[in-house]
């Protein structure tokens, strides 16, 4: 219903699950991304993963992130796919009243241990000399190629040490973590997005507010765990901090703008920004214009990029599907456009 912009009937289904009372934002971030709080409420759907469980390979781990582990000098060994970008990074800052910086500035430069930024970035990314959760501070050896892919690694995702798999021959990149299909801050951000396009803007704001007041519910502290003090003393690589929008929303497209943000921010890493800015009819722009410009000053493998291309909003159908669905000569499908 979402993608088809059929607002209405979207929102009907998303105050469904909002109203029932069964789902609710868990304190902090990073619980819905721990074997202790994996399950918990603020997490709809999810494909269950175990380790340690009486198979011998640990098939039952999570085989996403096999690959997607810091790599050389780390406690994984290998293998340091899925690197984020300096302009996920950069997103994160926030300005003096606590908020993301909508018009792009962020990517003006760097960040730095000066700047002021949103706390689930260092749950979200690994950065030099910050806690990678309990196994110890994120290195520079720990990447595989800085030229080629940049200084950070994923880190959401990442189980810890005593949550290893004992079997398998990638035993620590093993994770017993469930891999989130759909999470509550995803159906209340999606929930945002239908309230501005059939006018609510105060209550897209409600919600937004909701998933930025639990962002400010935990950091991450020099033991590599959670801390509800952003200000703790022990964090020494960062300044945290996060606030609700207190000004209201008059502006539609400044809204659509805030919510955008938003599920980029909360959801990073997790698959669906591609599919966001399809959505959203704003691909061509952001990664052509916006993203790749900068960013491929500072990682080579993206020197030789075309960009995104209309046709890429769409996959290709495959030509066997097509020759199947002929009916007297001709092919009932057709193949979408550009390909």
């Amino acid at each position: 219903l979402l993608f088809n912009k059929e607002y209405a009937a979207a929102k009907t289904q998303f105050d469904a699950v909002v109203n029932s009372g069964v789902y609710q934002l868990q304190d902090c971030f990073h619980d819905i991304f721990t074997t202790g709080g994996e399950n918990g409420t603020g997490m709809i759907f999810t494909i269950q993963g175990s380790v340690n469980d009486g198979n011998g390979g640990s098939i039952n781990g999570m085989f996403a992130d096999r690959l997607n582990h810091p790599h050389g000098g780390s406690p994984f060994g290998c293998c340091g796919f899925h690197q984020p970008s300096h302009n996920l990074v950069n997103a994160h800052k926030v300005d003096s009243k606590g908020l993301p910086f909508l018009d792009k500035s962020y990517n003006n430069a760097d960040v730095t241990i000066d700047d002021v930024v949103d706390p689930r970035l260092d749950w979200t990314v690994g950065r030099d000399n910050v806690p990678f959760l309990t196994w110890g501070i994120h290195e520079p050896t720990w990447i595989r190629n800085r030229p080629f892919g940049g200084p950070f690694s994923p880190k959401k995702f990442i189980h810890e040490p005593n949550e290893i798999s004992n079997v398998g021959w990638s035993n620590k990149q093993l994770s017993p973590l469930n891999i989130p299909i759909i999470r509550y801050a995803d159906v209340l951000l999606m929930l945002a997005e239908t309230e501005i396009e059939v006018g609510s803007l105060e209550r897209a704001r409600e919600l937004v507010n909701m998933i930025r007041e639990r962002a400010a519910g935990c950091a991450i502290n020099s033991d590599g765990v959670a801390t509800t003090d952003l200000s703790d003393p022990s964090i020494s690589w960062a300044k945290y901090d996060v606030k609700p929008y207190t000004e209201a929303w008059t502006d539609q497209e400044t809204a659509r703008t805030a919510v955008q943000f938003e599920r980029r921010i909360e959801l990073a890493l997790e698959g669906q920004r591609m599919f966001d800015l399809v959505r959203w009819g704003i691909a061509e722009q952001v990664i052509n214009n916006d993203y790749l410009p900068v960013e491929k000053t500072k990682r080579d493998y993206l020197i030789a990029s075309p960009g995104f291309q209309s046709k890429h909003a769409l996959h290709p159908l495959p030509q066997a599907q097509i020759e199947l669905s002929k009916v007297d000569g001709e092919s009932t499908l057709k193949q979408n456009p550009g390909y």
